[in-house]
């Protein structure tokens, strides 16, 4: 297993994000060692979840790239990218969420770990008291959720500040963000 240097990834989110809780840094942990393994693993189903979650946005979701996983690692990839393939046409907007569907599938269980994620949320847990302090309830609903090694939602208040709407992509190395600005920008 390559070891992420979660002490760098929380400092960035903090600086992006600093409005979130203990839920918000255990999501960002998970994505970071596990990406998007949980999703369901069929092209048209992860494609039509794309299009009907960018239609119903109230806002843009920023930073349309954000590192999440060093390098290689993974990104998440604002849905706010396909702005301009929506306002081109139809058939560009659905062929470009095809696309944004494969680059997801394709970033599914990369990263190979033989840690449970109880053991990777105990592995960063000091790292994480080192930026936050959280309450008991909180540390009682994330340690539930590493026990049984599932993923959350953010918490209400990372969706108030920031409106999330985002997917999880696998990076070779930082080329792989200019690529995907070339793809999704239409450069």
């Amino acid at each position: 297993m390559k070891l992420i240097d979660f002490d760098a990834i929380l400092s960035l989110e903090l600086e992006t994000h600093p409005h979130l809780e203990l839920l918000d840094i255990y999501k960002l942990m998970y994505q970071s060692y596990f990406g998007p393994s949980h999703i369901v693993k069929d092209r048209f189903t992860v494609a039509k979840n794309i299009e009907i979650e960018y239609m119903n946005m109230q806002q843009g979701y920023y930073p349309l790239f954000h590192d999440i996983g060093e390098q290689p690692g993974y990104i998440r990839v604002s849905l706010s990218v396909l702005d301009k393939a929506y306002r081109t046409s139809p058939a560009l907007f659905m062929a470009t969420c095809t696309k944004f569907s494969d680059l997801i599938l394709a970033s599914c269980y990369i990263m190979d770990t033989e840690l449970s994620v109880a053991d990777i949320w105990k592995q960063n847990y000091s790292t994480i008291l080192k930026y936050y302090t959280p309450t008991v309830e909180e540390v009682e609903t994330v340690s539930e959720f590493a026990r049984d090694g599932n993923i959350p939602s953010h918490s209400d208040k990372y969706r108030m500040h920031y409106n999330p709407h985002y997917r999880l992509v696998y990076k070779k190395d930082k080329h792989s963000i200019s690529e995907l600005e070339q793809t999704f920008l239409l450069k």
